[in-house]
């Protein structure tokens, strides 16, 4: 009995060490491997620099250095595509007119990025809510338009509908992820391989409108993104008011010719500079401006409830930027006039801003 109990012990403490082996294994070829896929070093280190796949420049800005009651004006800018220098100027005609009209320092925190909506915005801003920014511009209103393109049981509040956000919205909540590469291992291999070979029950990133689901276009009209805008935004406004920030919320400015058609873009005969997009990467126009009209009416009514806070300011665009191709390369980007006019439109709200800043920082 006892040299059996004796190798019954030997034999669970050998499997429980190969069992620690091939995890550490596992653990350090898969850190080499996204480190290696990524382009990003620190991910053998620490794993949780990975998110930067999804949330580029999240990491960095966890590590930048904000400090309260400084001298310097930081703004966080969060939106999508049109806030970035890849898809317009508008940071850099916004960084110039800064340097040009305020006296003191000021940094410019840009976490906008291409194709993310209010949910991204709201994620990171939580991540961040220990930044003691002056100023937070929130500037969404079209990319979640593609997420309503599907039939209503299949919708959810999360948007993990929709594939991109299947995995994000797990690793932005998983401790473990600090730690480990595995979550990202598993959750990818649950949504590109699992969820598409057995379900039939999600969105690509972009609208479905050439591709297998393309039929489910018709569900877009049915704007089932608006509540789901309206809570993140809701959130977010009432987070930085609570941390005595000041934000201002445009509205979502767009642009679609009335003699618009796909092949009238692809030829490039439209009102528009480069025809950088089609209205089809996010649906099709019925769905696309019923969908943007649905999330500026929910920013409508948070301005509303949020009038009385001084804090809080609320932008309209209207017809300070003329809709034509001196301002406009698709429906929602901008030429380099038209970013200029953005950032023009936005001016006397920063300046009011800048201004409040500096009262409080001289009070304080």
């Amino acid at each position: 009995m006892n040299l059996k109990s004796t190798r019954s012990k030997e034999r669970i403490k050998f499997y429980l060490v190969y069992l620690i082996y091939i995890t550490v294994l596992f653990e350090a070829v898969f850190r080499l491997f996204y480190s290696i896929s990524y382009n990003n070093t620190k991910i053998l280190w620490r794993p949780f620099t990975a998110i930067s796949h999804y949330a580029p420049g999240l990491i960095d800005e966890l590590e930048s250095n904000v400090r309260e009651n400084d001298e310097s004006f930081d703004i966080l800018l969060l939106g999508g595509s049109v806030l970035t220098e890849q898809w317009g100027n508008i940071p850099t005609e916004l960084n110039q007119l800064l340097k040009d009209s305020l006296t003191g320092p000021f940094m410019i925190h840009n976490m906008a990025n291409p194709a993310r909506t209010s949910r991204d915005s709201w994620q990171n801003y939580q991540l961040l809510e220990n930044k003691p920014y002056d100023l937070v511009v929130l500037y969404h209103g079209i990319n979640e338009v593609r997420f309503n393109h599907c039939p209503p049981e299949v919708f959810k509040d999360d948007y993990s509908h929709v594939d991109y956000y299947a995995k994000v919205n797990k690793l932005m909540n998983s401790s473990f992820f600090h730690y480990s590469i595995l979550p990202l291992v598993y959750y990818q291999f649950e949504v590109n391989i699992l969820r598409k070979l057995f379900k039939d029950n999600y969105l690509p990133f972009h609208a479905p409108t050439k591709t297998e689901k393309s039929d489910w276009l018709q569900y877009g009209s049915d704007v089932k993104t608006a509540s789901v805008f309206y809570s993140n935004y809701d959130q977010l406004i009432s987070k930085a008011l609570d941390s005595d920030q000041q934000l201002i919320t445009p509205q979502f400015i767009y642009y679609i010719p009335d003699d618009y058609s796909e092949e009238a873009f692809e030829n490039k005969e439209l009102d528009y500079g480069l025809h950088s997009n089609p209205v089809e990467l996010w649906g099709n126009v019925q769905t696309v401006s019923k969908g943007i009209d649905a999330h500026n009416s929910e920013i409508k009514r948070l301005a509303n409830e949020f009038k009385d806070n001084p804090n809080y300011q609320y932008l309209v665009f209207n017809s300070r930027i003329p809709k034509n191709r001196k301002n406009f390369d698709d429906l929602c980007h901008f030429t380099d006039n038209g970013s200029k006019l953005y950032v023009e439109t936005l001016w006397p709200s920063i300046k009011k801003a800048y201004a409040n800043s500096f009262k409080k920082k001289v009070e304080k």
